[in-house]
């Protein structure tokens, strides 16, 4: 992206509303010792060569998120583009244990969430932890408002080199997700 002369980049923001006020969860897809299996099969395709890692320990977890969707209309020299902005682009890791890049993995589809129960935590096979929320629902907002700009400026800018891009959001709308995931050591 090093040496394009580029115009300014306008953003603005308008309603925002948060969906529910309780977190929503997903149910486990996969049951603890099916896991086990799964990785070992796993590692073993991605890795031919070598024997699969002895497992030492796993552990059940629900993970938070902040899920975001927008509609987005964005300005290229007097001509506006629009479309919605939803799914794992839109979504934050929104506590403190993990590394947020070790949580992209989870990021998927929440057509099944389901308000957060100790009944999703049932049927697993293995103790259930809930990592605890820790960002604050603006933070997150801002790092998917900043990864939101960077793809609308790298898809007009390539487009349209040159131009001024103006990006607006509006009908912004946040939800609490707790995401499943079995960690492996």
């Amino acid at each position: 992206m090093h040496g394009i002369n580029r115009k300014p980049l306008v953003c603005s923001a308008s309603t925002h509303r948060a969906l529910p006020s309780c977190p929503q969860g997903l149910p486990f897809a996969v049951r603890a010792a099916d896991a086990e299996h799964v990785f070992e099969q796993w590692s073993r395709q991605s890795t031919p060569m070598w024997a699969a890692p002895a497992i030492s320990a796993m552990y059940s977890y629900y993970i938070p998120f902040w899920a975001f969707e927008a509609d987005i209309r964005t300005v290229v020299d007097g001509r506006s583009y629009s479309k919605t902005a939803d799914g794992a682009s839109m979504m934050v890791y929104g506590g403190h244990t993990f590394r947020r890049r070790m949580t992209e993995v989870l990021k998927c589809d929440t057509l099944y969430a389901a308000p957060f129960s100790s009944a999703l935590m049932e049927g697993v096979g293995n103790r259930v932890d809930v990592d605890e929320w820790s960002l604050f629902e603006s933070t997150a907002l801002g790092v998917v408002r900043e990864q939101l700009l960077q793809e609308e400026a790298e898809l007009h800018y390539g487009q349209h080199p040159g131009q001024e891009i103006s990006v607006s959001y509006s009908s912004l709308e946040s939800r609490r997700i707790m995401m499943p995931a079995h960690i492996i050591e």
